[in-house]
């Protein structure tokens, strides 16, 4: 397996033991906008996804910032019932300096959820379904590394 490390770091971040058929090499990471298939889960969910972009959006509170991956999402398959479950989506994390950050925390999203986007843990889609989809994270700093889907990589 490939281990794939932050552009100048050492920090390991995951694997990934063949090129995905939608792009990308064992050469990096991923840029941002291009696609990967996502193995089905335990529902049997698979995606194709993309990160697209890292945004600034608004907290709830002051003294905070927060950020949100924005990405690009169909759901290819489903085994049980007719759409799926926001938990079968797939994970995305933002890492800063090194540290994997799996978020939520006091953001506000309404901003992007006006542009018609869905927050990752309301994809109830049906197959054949595309959708822009977001993630948000509460950060003490608004610089990132990278961002990642489960183990696949991305930066922009």
């Amino acid at each position: 397996d490939t281990v794939y490390t932050a552009s100048g770091g050492d920090t390991e971040v995951g694997s990934r033991s063949e090129p995905s058929a939608d792009g990308g090499s064992d050469d990096g990471p991923y840029p941002f906008g291009e696609a990967h298939t996502r193995d089905p889960g335990f529902g049997g969910e698979g995606w194709t996804v993309s990160i697209d972009d890292v945004v600034p959006i608004e907290t709830f509170f002051s003294d905070g910032d927060c950020l949100a991956i924005v990405g690009t999402a169909t759901l290819d398959s489903l085994d049980e019932g007719l759409t799926s479950t926001g938990f079968s989506f797939p994970e995305a994390s933002l890492f800063q300096a090194g540290v994997k950050n799996s978020g939520l925390g006091f953001c506000d999203g309404t901003g992007l959820e006006s542009q018609g986007m869905v927050l990752y843990l309301n994809a109830e889609v049906t197959v054949g379904t595309t959708f822009t989809w977001f993630k948000p994270f509460e950060v003490v700093q608004t610089d990132f590394d990278f961002a990642a889907i489960e183990d696949t990589v991305y930066e922009p």
